[in-house]
């Protein structure tokens, strides 16, 4: 064999080896691509519309007749139940949720996304508060101070003290509320616009909130009816 043909085979030899790894790496890729798409449409919940059709709760019979309901109720229950479960297939079929892992994982990812949005409509309604109070106590700090300041212009008199109480109270309370601001509090121009944009968050939330509860309680309901349907 000649240098010229060993040079061939060498060359083509390389390009077999640059092949074989390049198509290693591409599966590997796409192998990770699936896992990754996968995780993602695990943590996708379904796109249900709260003015849709909802599905509703399927009857424990036995426990029922437990309780004493009569033989009447039963058959009333059994007709329900049938339609019910009817519907309960079509849904999961529909968002496909005929896994039950997959289910009660779409269930708990539900059950988050509501209580998180929860959670930060109670910060801002907590901070609504908060502002709402502040404005109060920095009103009746400004009102009260002219009749604080004789109070203590007059040697801190008793009997002026005696006759105006309640209005030195109110300066003495709300001071110690505004202290933790140290010398410098918010303007009422400031609160309000704070008030302002708090309030439009908060109310912002309202729609993703009545999603992810409808979302959560049908997702719930279809979990129930998959354990009955199924005798899990």
């Amino acid at each position: 064999m000649d240098s010229k043909t060993l040079i061939v085979v060498y060359v083509c030899i390389l390009i077999t080896i640059f092949v074989a790894v390049l198509c290693i790496r591409t599966r590997k890729k796409r192998k990770r691509l699936r896992i990754k798409n996968a995780a993602i449409e695990m943590e996708t919940l379904p796109d249900l519309d709260p003015t849709g059709k909802r599905l509703e709760r399927m009857i424990n019979i036995q426990a029922k007749l437990a309780e004493g309901k009569g033989p009447g109720y039963a058959k009333w229950a059994e007709l329900y139940n049938l339609k019910q479960k009817a519907q309960t297939i079509i849904f999961l079929q529909d968002n496909g949720l005929m896994n039950y892992e997959v289910l009660s994982k779409k269930v708990t990812i539900a059950i988050k996304k509501h209580q998180d949005i929860s959670n930060q409509i109670n910060t801002f309604e907590h901070r609504l508060q908060e502002i709402t109070a502040l404005e109060q106590q920095i009103a009746i700090l400004a009102k009260s101070r002219k009749v604080y300041n004789l109070y203590r212009n007059n040697g801190c008199s008793e009997v002026f003290l005696a006759d105006h109480i309640g209005e030195i109270s109110a300066y003495l309370n709300a001071k110690k509320a505004l202290d933790k601001f140290g010398t410098e509090l918010p303007s009422f121009e400031c609160l309000k616009a704070e008030y302002a944009d708090v309030l439009a968050r908060k109310k912002e939330l309202y729609p993703a909130c009545t999603k992810a509860r409808f979302v959560m309680e049908q997702l719930t309901i279809a979990q129930a009816n998959y354990k009955l349907i199924h005798r899990l």
